[in-house]
């Protein structure tokens, strides 16, 4: 077996082990975190549950915020476990990372306007059991933000990387044996690939013909001239007429096997504009443009979030504020402002710093689809 069918069985067996433990992860973190979940609906629900915990004598008090406490922070665990095991399981859908991150805001600045519409104000204000079931719910929506981050990021990268895997190219010799009057074989020359390359300096240009190119020969990309070996027939035909050892002979097989040297209609500058954006020549150079633009992306983002940090910041506290006034003009129970002191409004600034990074990788997948879009689907 050869080292490189080694490793590809090694690095199988790896995510088979990976699958497997993101499997359980789902099954054993699903089960803890739907019971968790049960037990604090149950406290939450139940008359002589969390809602009772100041009429309780001290000793049941104490009781009941240890269970809170533990089953809190089960369901964070339990919670988080299952959103890694779903990452890593379902890595591959390009969603998945928004719902996660999008699953963690509504986790957190929404949890606290939920409370406020089932719970009078001075029962939240008070009640330390639903004030620890609070902070554990915006804490998962916190850590929601880690594997929703990490797929982005993933997706991003690959977006970048995609085009910069080393592939063979090889190039296909022109074999000309069927024709009386063979082309002598030239050997081409190696592909040497640059940065921005010219037409001809890409792997599909034949030495051959390179002579006879009115691109080569004006020193001009075939897409500016229009004009080219992949798309006039009649370049490659004389070319071959004249690098056959019998001319005469060639032309008169060709003509036996109905080939016309001659363009058969004149196309408009429409037309060949659409035949140079169908051409693997001019796919070929796209590449090579994505290449250079798509990593400027990366520090592009990075310096518009760092230059636009305060604007962001101040953006994202106004819309936090302001979703605190609708949320309060819209709860049930007037004056529904108990949790005041764990609302939005009183957003930590760590908190701002993971949604501008937040921000910040959505603006850098969504730039560079814009990017890919554009070079790919215009072809600008």
């Amino acid at each position: 077996m050869s080292m490189k069918s080694q490793r590809s069985k090694k690095a199988s067996q790896v995510f088979d082990i990976i699958e497997s433990i993101a499997d359980l992860g789902i099954k054993l973190g699903g089960i803890a975190f739907l019971l968790m979940l049960s037990y604090i609906i149950y406290g939450l629900a139940a008359k002589n549950g969390f809602t009772a915990l100041a009429a309780m004598p001290k000793a049941d008090r104490l009781r009941v915020l240890s269970l809170v406490m533990i089953t809190g922070k089960i369901f964070w665990v339990s919670g988080a476990v299952v959103a890694f095991s779903v990452a890593a399981r379902y890595y591959v859908e390009e969603a998945l990372g928004y719902i996660i991150s999008l699953l963690g805001v509504l986790l957190y600045l929404g949890t606290p306007y939920v409370f406020a519409t089932k719970f009078p104000h001075e029962l939240l204000a008070k009640n330390v059991a639903i004030g620890i079931v609070v902070t554990n719910f915006r804490s998962l929506g916190m850590t929601l933000f880690i594997p929703g981050a990490i797929l982005i990021l993933r997706h991003f990268a690959l977006k970048i990387f995609r085009l910069f895997r080393r592939q063979d190219i090889k190039k296909a010799r022109y074999d000309s044996s069927f024709i009386v009057g063979e082309v002598p074989d030239i050997d081409p020359e190696p592909y040497k690939p640059r940065p921005y390359s010219s037409c001809w300096h890409m792997p599909y240009c034949r030495t051959f013909i390179r002579g006879f190119c009115p691109a080569h020969e004006a020193k001009k990309s075939c897409w500016r001239l229009k004009r080219g070996c992949m798309c006039d027939g009649d370049i490659i035909m004389g070319a071959l007429k004249a690098r056959s050892s019998d001319g005469s002979s060639f032309h008169k097989e060709l003509m036996y096997r109905g080939a016309d040297m001659a363009p058969k209609t004149k196309l408009t500058a429409a037309q060949k504009r659409l035949r140079c954006r169908m051409c693997v020549i001019y796919d070929f150079h796209q590449n090579q443009k994505y290449k250079i633009i798509s990593p400027l992306v990366f520090p592009f983002v990075v310096w518009l979030m760092w230059s636009s940090y305060s604007s962001v910041v101040g953006v994202l506290q106004t819309a936090v504020d302001f979703t605190d006034k609708l949320m309060k003009t819209v709860a049930f129970a007037p004056g529904a402002d108990g949790l005041k002191h764990i609302s939005a409004s009183a957003t930590p600034d760590y908190v701002l710093v993971v949604f501008v990074v937040w921000l910040g990788l959505i603006a850098m997948s969504y730039l560079l689809q814009f990017v890919e879009f554009c070079i790919f689907g215009l072809k600008i």
